[in-house]
């Protein structure tokens, strides 16, 4: 999306019915702190094949940041909205003109075979993205598919059209911390039109192996290897840790060269192409990802104006993203990207309502990496656990999936696996400590102690309910004992959660408006002091009743002052003290239900979701998360959202759609409706479920699935009791 130059239409083309995937725009999100990349993949593909402008920085965790004015090449692995670089695995430019080994610097593109280009020239859509290189007068294109990246290179007429291959490249090669790596990498010449080679890196990932074959629509009209710098013409075999390519052709004005990339995680089998030749041209890789994001877009369609189903779609097309199935050299599948912290919140929920067979493998590769490390994962990067954020995340995760009936068949393992990794220390979750003094002492080496604390209470919790719903009443009582730990952190005089050390003596200097990473992760107290989700009942206990945690969530949004260490960078999206920009803010708004506010959810709900979602590339807030704040934003408009997502139940906010329809349970539809519609309806008078008023603001995943329908009555005044 984003095309820029401007087309004129018959009038009769605007009656075309436009499709969820035409509204998609891919370019939300790049700009600002969003670290999207706008390249092409496939619905939760092994392949992102996108352009990188730059390889070190926190706003380039995904290679590509909207600021830029250059591009350095066009490499095939990306992490969408993450915090922390890596990835952007074989780099392929093309240039004209004499040999270059490197891309250049953004300061001097002429330097090496970096170009600039103007946004003018780009264009993005689900599968394609396109950009003219303005130094080399090139039309770049690319499209995707599951384990392929395919290549359109448009050359001038040139007796010097080049492609490089750039092993070397990575993001963050140059911070003193994570710091990617290459620790061996080859590149040969297998035949006049095929490369291949193999990218062993440690970064984020502590190791990750990246196989590749390349495949070229034409002869190469020369080619030279390099090693270490140092350029070989005509040689056919470099190896080392920093290897580079390039291959020559003589191109007529609009001669084209293709490039099909097969990417592997395994070891291609001996003289095997593994199939780079691909499923067809580029214009049928092409036609086949449109397809195949019109099918994933298509269990939620809404009507609404045209900017909203625009940030819509795009945020549902985020959620697509992640996880990703890494396609072996044999065709297997194995299942990455699995940031759990996240997700567990609402990226997760939204996979169970439209996305069942997703759901079920994410399951299944949670057993299958409790059995690798000996307890569920906390952060699945490639093939590696990577162990970054807090607790035991997947916990929540395998708690909502069975309960919402979803891996049934592996259900007692599942639960085993629940079991044991409630008690066996990670490297993220101390459960010695948190057993032995019932939180997680902030003088013991550990970092984030108190939202380790909270995060692991949450697990407890979850576990303490699938035990009950078990009839395993004997593991229930342990840990909803254990999910209560919380209390002993509360502070009522200051009215916050607050770190105590070994002794039990809490932490004198104390500001609930400064970050302190001894105590608690990439927030302040303000932003955890919310985190009961699973007992919103006992939140308002240990505030002193519902009035006073009705007024500390309203003096949360209307704190302004908040002193943020300057390396803690993912506090964004401030509403006060409130901070959409990161994931443990995210149910907070919705509390305001649980002490009998319905309306200042609903004034809440709506101003995040007209604020910190917009139609532009600095359209997001914060870290996209791997499809979490985007989910956040798709409940949202639907009018409900998952506080507590392991409880299988929903509460209810208002909907910024005029209405929505969700193919659910197999082909059953729910659907969704508000009117009054309009800028000025931003209060719900009555809400009626297949016709029947609503008399809690709590909607059940069961009533979802068995379809129906949810009528919204919109109102321009705050009502002040909820189905009264």
């Amino acid at each position: 999306m984003r095309p820029t130059l401007l087309l004129v239409f018959l009038p009769w083309l605007t009656l075309l019915a436009q499709s969820p995937v035409d509204f998609v725009d891919p370019f939300i999100g790049t700009a600002g702190h969003g670290h999207t990349y706008p390249g092409a993949t496939l619905p939760h593909g092994g392949v992102q094949l996108s352009p990188d402008t730059g390889d070190e920085g926190w706003d380039w965790c995904s290679g590509y940041n909207y600021a830029d004015r250059s591009i350095m090449g066009f490499s095939h692995t990306h992490l969408s909205g993450t915090g922390i670089s890596d990835l952007a695995d074989i780099l392929l430019m093309p240039y004209t003109g004499a040999v270059q080994l490197y891309p250049g610097t953004k300061e001097d593109p002429d330097s090496g075979f970096r170009s600039r280009f103007d946004h003018a020239t780009e264009l993005a859509e689900p599968g394609y993205y396109a950009v003219t290189l303005a130094d080399f007068g090139i039309r770049a294109e690319l499209t995707a598919d599951e384990r392929r990246g395919y290549h359109r290179y448009t050359f001038p007429a040139s007796d010097s059209a080049r492609i490089a291959v750039d092993l070397l490249h990575g993001l963050d090669r140059h911070r003193t911390w994570l710091t990617e790596r290459v620790l061996d990498a080859e590149l040969r010449v297998v035949d006049s039109v095929t490369l291949a080679g193999f990218r062993i890196s440690s970064g984020w990932a502590n190791v990750q192996r990246v196989y590749f074959e390349l495949k070229f629509s034409q002869p190469f009209r020369e080619f030279g290897l390099a090693t270490n710098g140092t350029y070989r013409p005509d040689s056919r075999l470099a190896r080392g840790r920093d290897v580079r390519g390039t291959v020559g052709f003589s191109t007529t004005e609009g001669g084209q060269v293709e490039v099909v990339a097969t990417i592997s995680h395994e070891p291609f089998p001996h003289n095997s192409v593994g199939g780079a030749a691909g499923a067809g041209s580029f214009a049928e890789a092409r036609t086949a990802a449109r397809q195949a994001w019109s099918t994933a877009l298509s269990p939620i369609t809404i009507e609404a104006p045209d900017s909203v189903k625009t940030i819509f779609y795009t945020a549902l097309y985020h959620t697509a993203l992640s996880p990703n199935r890494l396609v072996g050299a044999a065709g297997d599948t194995v299942l990455t990207t699995l940031s759990q912290w996240d997700t567990y919140r609402a990226a997760f929920a939204l996979n169970t309502l439209i996305r069942p067979t997703l759901t079920e493998d994410i399951l299944v590769a949670l057993l299958d990496g409790y059995r690798q490390n000996g307890y569920l994962p906390v952060w699945k990067l490639w093939e590696d656990e990577v162990n970054t954020m807090i607790g035991t995340p997947s916990v929540p995760i395998v708690v909502e999936g069975l309960r919402k009936g979803f891996g049934s068949e592996i259900a007692d393992a599942l639960y085993a696996a629940v079991q044991v990794s409630l008690t066996t220390d990670n490297p993220v979750a101390p459960w010695s400590y948190f057993d032995r003094y019932g939180y997680v002492p902030n003088d013991v080496g550990e970092l984030f102690a108190t939202s380790k604390t909270l995060e692991m209470c949450y697990a407890n919790a979850c576990a303490a309910e699938l035990a009950r719903l078990r009839g395993d009443t004997t593991s229930a009582r342990p840990y909803a004992r254990r999910a209560t730990y919380y209390a002993s952190l509360f502070d009522p005089t200051t009215g916050f959660f607050r770190g105590k050390n070994r002794a039990g003596e809490m932490n004198p200097d104390f500001n609930p408006t400064i970050t302190n990473e001894a105590e608690f992760v990439e927030a302040t107290p303000w932003q955890y002091n919310f985190h009961l989700q699973q007992d919103p009942a006992a939140l308002a206990d240990l505030h002193g009743g519902t009035a006073q945690l009705s007024a500390k969530l309203d003096e949360l949004f209307a704190t302004d002052d908040v002193t943020i260490d300057q390396h803690i960078l993912d506090i964004t999206g401030l509403i006060g003290q409130y901070a959409h920009g990161n994931e443990p803010s995210h149910h907070v708004a919705y509390l305001y239900n649980s002490v009998g506010e319905h309306h200042k959810t609903q004034e809440r709900v709506g101003e995040i979701c007209r604020r910190f979602y917009t139609a532009q590339p600095d359209g997001l807030c914060g870290n996209e998360d791997c499809g979490q704040l985007s989910a956040w934003y798709v409940f949202s408009a639907l009018g409900f959202y998952p506080v507590h997502p392991a409880s299988a139940t929903y509460e209810l906010g208002i909907p910024q759609v005029e209405s929505a329809a969700l193919t659910v349970g197999g082909d059953r539809s729910f659907t969704i409706t508000a009117a009054p519609y309009g800028p000025d309806y931003r209060y719900v008078r009555a809400v009626y479920l297949n016709g029947v008023r609503m008399r809690t603001s709590t909607l059940t995943h069961t009533a979802i699935v068995a379809g129906g329908t949810l009528r919204f009555e919109l109102s321009t005044t705050p009502q002040p009791t909820f189905g009264e």
